[in-house]
């Protein structure tokens, strides 16, 4: 089927940016390139104020529709999907994109659903538990020797080669309406309290590494309602098999 990247369920996600200035930047370059969902969490400054205005440039009512979450899990909560923008190529064993490519990746997933990417804080990126939430990294190739860029010209790069791709219809299976990310770290602390009650453990007895590879798997394709449904009638079999087992040795 043919489709392309929907600029209107990509989600811009600031984890707690310190600059006002950046924030109105950011909310320019999103406005110039057709994006408008642009979420702060926990922001450490007033993004509404006069540096910020003047930088977002004829985007005021913009700027003030951003949306302030007092943590990154509630930023993306309706999202299917998300992705961990990082100068670093390898991290975690997680497929990573250059922001080039990201573009296709993402629009079988954006057709329906609401895709989330996270920028980090300007003086050191995201934290490694953030970055574990999401099954995808996306980089901005540079130079080596000073591969950090400022936010705002970060986000404007990402932007940029997602309104490229929007521009543009490519041969790709669209994904149905999947899950939100709420529904998906309910399903994750499931899995963790139904296979610790079972008795399994992973590497060094820590079950949650063997939860971020769960996480990097169902990450890649999300899951629909359905597909969640047959899970847990999964686990609720088991749970069943297992109390019978018990009430009944040989």
């Amino acid at each position: 089927m043919s489709s392309k990247v929907n600029l209107d369920n990509i989600v811009i996600v600031l984890v707690e940016p310190r600059n006002a200035g950046n924030v109105g930047a950011i909310v320019r370059a999103m406005t110039n390139m057709g994006l408008s969902d642009l979420r702060l969490v926990n922001p450490k400054a007033d993004y509404q104020d006069g540096e910020a205005i003047a930088r977002a440039h004829g985007c005021k009512e913009q700027l003030a529709a951003a949306q302030i979450f007092p943590t990154t899990a509630e930023a993306v909560a309706d999202c299917s999907t998300m992705v961990a923008t990082s100068h670093k190529i390898v991290r975690y064993k997680k497929d990573s994109f250059s922001a080039r490519e990201i573009g296709a990746k993402l629009a079988p997933f954006s057709v329906k659903n609401k895709v989330a990417i996270l920028f980090g804080r300007e003086n050191h990126g995201l934290s490694n538990e953030e970055i574990k939430l999401c099954p995808w990294l996306v980089h901005i190739p540079s130079a080596r020797p000073y591969p950090s860029l400022n936010i705002s010209q970060a986000v404007m790069l990402v932007c940029y080669e997602l309104f490229l791709s929007s521009q543009s219809y490519e041969e790709i299976d669209e994904f149905p309406e999947l899950i939100g990310q709420d529904e998906m770290e309910g399903f994750y602390g499931h899995i963790l309290k139904f296979i610790d009650n079972v008795g399994f453990r992973h590497k060094n007895n820590n079950n949650t590494i063997f939860i971020a590879a769960l996480r990097r798997i169902f990450g890649r394709t999300g899951l629909d309602q359905h597909d969640l449904n047959v899970l847990f009638k999964l686990f609720a079999q088991v749970r069943r098999t297992a109390a019978e087992n018990e009430s009944n040795p040989e």
